[in-house]
């Protein structure tokens, strides 16, 4: 109990237990075998939770990701009916799931892939069964809380996208040092001279590679930094461009609507789809200008105009927080390996940053 109040403050004191039970006890990509009849499961939604495999068990996660959400959603304007009027039928959450799962990161489809590469499977497909008892905290959250509007997120995509929409009520974009847009790195030098130096290109490109179905030939948020070689990219997309790799499918879905959607996209600017880290520290740094750092990553935001609601709140001088915990062991440690036993802070969910 005292390890879990190390890494995590601010719970009720009978609250602690839950975060040191749940465990698997499995290698990661190991058949759940606390699932009931695992490994023969009929097609279709099943009930996660179970004697074996209570309702806190630690679970994998499903993809999501810009690219991998428009695919499993399966949409099409030739489906649309007054029920259903955006036409998409949400059929191939588990064929993307085994597929391309959380995507390439700009390296080539790994040798002897098949449908457990991934690591993914079927997770999309269970549910917890709320009526009878299941997650009953969540459950009170949004009998109390919820408004009922069946939000899910702000955008397709990751956290970070995700969230600098919703402080913001807009899509972030890759500015140069005056703030206007620019094209991000493609296939270009970055971090010359440090640990974190290579060549990557995070221009977004979903096509797949040669003989696969749908492994993208670039897309995530690259790897490597943090003092070693960086490679890879993607995340950006110049979706005023039809032109740009997996721009005119979805652009032409959304004008082929009986209710067109405008995709509202600038000319010439590159629009963050997932995951980079934010342009500035806690401390108003400028984290951009430091992606030569072995302790940062040069998958990072510049600094950009993009006005988020603290400004309107300051210029009609209304007061306002944003709490992210644990604030002060981040200011402490604000590196790109923010992680600490006692430093657990998301910087990619505050907009504000």
């Amino acid at each position: 109990m005292a390890t879990a109040k190390f890494y995590e403050n601010g719970l009720p004191d009978n609250y602690y237990v839950y975060l040191t039970t749940g465990g698997t006890g499995l290698n990661h990509g190991d058949v759940d075998t606390r699932v009931p009849n695992a490994t023969i499961l009929p097609s279709g939604p099943f009930q996660l939770t179970s004697k074996t495999h209570p309702y806190d068990a630690y679970e994998n996660s499903p993809v999501h990701r810009f690219y991998q959400m428009w695919q499993q959603f399966d949409c099409s304007a030739s489906n649309a009916t007054k029920q259903n009027p955006s036409g998409c039928v949400g059929d191939l959450f588990p064929w993307v799931e085994v597929t391309v799962g959380a995507g390439s990161n700009g390296l080539a489809r790994p040798a002897g892939f098949n449908d457990t590469s991934t690591k993914e499977g079927s997770t999309s497909m269970g549910f917890y069964n709320v009526q009878q008892g299941d997650a009953p905290y969540f459950k009170y959250l949004a009998d109390h809380y919820a408004m009922s509007d069946n939000f899910h997120q702000s955008v397709m995509g990751r956290t970070g996208a995700d969230h600098v929409m919703l402080g913001t009520g807009d899509a972030i974009w890759f500015s140069d040092s005056n703030g206007n847009p620019s094209q991000p790195q493609h296939n270009q030098l970055v971090a010359a001279g440090s640990p974190n130096a290579g060549v990557v290109d995070e221009i977004e490109n979903p096509n797949p590679q040669y003989g696969t179905n749908n492994y993208y030939t670039e897309d995530g948020y690259g790897g490597g930094s943090f003092g070693s070689p960086s490679y890879g990219g993607g995340s950006y997309t110049n979706c005023s461009d039809s032109t740009q790799p997996g721009v005119a499918p979805i652009t032409n879905y959304l004008s082929s609507l009986n209710k067109t959607i405008n995709p509202g996209c600038d000319q010439n600017h590159f629009y963050l789809l997932n995951d980079y880290n934010p342009g500035c520290y806690g401390d108003g740094r400028s984290a951009y200008a430091d992606i030569g750092n072995p302790k940062e990553t040069v998958f990072t935001i510049p600094p950009s105009p993009l006005r988020d609601i603290g400004d309107e709140l300051n210029e009609k001088n209304i007061s306002w927080a944003y709490y992210g915990d644990p604030w002060s062991a981040y200011l402490a440690n604000p590196d790109g390996n923010y992680v600490t036993p006692d430093n657990t802070y998301c910087n990619i969910c505050n907009p504000l940053q």
